[in-house]
């Protein structure tokens, strides 16, 4: 069975508030609010890619980023990992 990932809208959540679980069989999408975003991992490994960022990033528990407004974000974990995005 293909798993072609999950799209979340941060207009829809309160930011910062709800753990999201990331997978490595598995991309999780989602577009930032009208402010910069601070994206945070809890546990495990992530890795995070921005729109019009040229850079990719690796992230560990304790890791942070600042995500700029209105950018679309995509995460895998490395295995598994859980960030959270306020």
């Amino acid at each position: 069975m293909s798993n072609y990932g999950t799209t979340l809208s941060l207009k829809s959540l309160r930011t910062g508030t709800i753990p999201v679980s990331v997978t490595h069989d598995e991309l999780h999408t989602l577009r930032t609010a009208r402010s910069r975003q601070r994206l945070s991992v809890l546990n495990g490994t992530v890795y995070v890619t921005v729109e019009g960022d040229p850079i990719d990033h690796i992230l560990k528990p304790g890791d942070s980023m600042e995500i700029p407004p209105r950018r679309k974000v995509v995460s895998q974990g490395l295995p598994a990992g859980s960030l959270t995005i306020g």
